[in-house]
């Protein structure tokens, strides 16, 4: 199991881009989709719902989102360890959405999250941890002077990138080997699948300690992060 990033080499025009300017347009993208629910209307209302701006916002956000992972040039394949889990959640916070403001906020929001986790896996997937961390401490680096342990901050951020897509995918794992084993599914296997599931993060998290002590603990490997590194 490679613990060093995300990266899935390359050749696309998101490959080629600095890691400065795919973060700066997550985050506005991020804005944008946190911002939609206040462009209205939320609900059915007299004018019609599709003229609202927040549904037009959330097609945007959308097609952003799928142009963005076009452009990586990215296999399907990647898409599939994340894919159940995600959906579970879309569908879940969209059921909500609907029951509390109506099927045109439920609609608008699950095109948001969509089109933003996959810019968000598009962005994490064609740069190099190494490179995130670069910008990161380089945009936190005025902080030092106040204390601020900015390379920690910077690798701890890195960490957490890597470590989403490794729980979901020992999720997906954990699935597959309990359905090869004929376990119940559904909710029936849930508690078996979650121990199964925490387990696993368990050990991935002993695997990312064991591998901070062998590069010299968690400074060494902080100070070690904004240096540029090769794959």
């Amino acid at each position: 199991m490679n613990l060093l990033g995300l990266y899935h080499p390359g050749s696309s025009v998101l490959h080629r881009m600095g890691a400065g300017p795919k973060l700066l347009g997550l985050l506005l993208l991020g804005i944008l989709t946190g911002l939609a629910p206040a462009m209205g209307p939320a609900q059915v209302r007299p004018a019609p719902p599709w003229l609202g701006a927040q549904l037009w916002v959330s097609l945007f956000v959308l097609l952003a989102g799928v142009l963005v992972w076009t452009l990586a040039r990215l296999p399907v394949a990647m898409l599939r360890p994340v894919a159940v889990g995600a959906g579970v959640l879309v569908v879940a916070l969209a059921a909500v959405q609907w029951w509390a403001n109506g099927w045109p906020a439920a609609l608008g929001m699950t095109a948001r999250l969509v089109g933003l986790l996959l810019a968000a896996w598009a962005v994490t997937a064609t740069t190099r941890v190494s490179e995130l961390l670069q910008v990161i401490t380089g945009v936190l680096s005025p902080l030092r002077r106040f204390g601020v342990p900015v390379e920690r901050i910077g690798l701890a951020v890195a960490l957490t990138i890597r470590a989403i897509p490794l729980v979901a995918d020992g999720l997906h794992r954990a699935r597959e080997a309990r359905s090869a084993r004929g376990a119940p599914a559904g909710l029936r296997g849930l508690p078996g699948l979650t121990v199964n599931t925490v387990v696993h993060t368990i050990r991935l998290a002993d695997a990312m300690g064991e591998a901070l002590i062998a590069r010299g603990g968690l400074d060494r490997a902080a100070s070690d992060s904004g240096r540029p590194t090769v794959g």
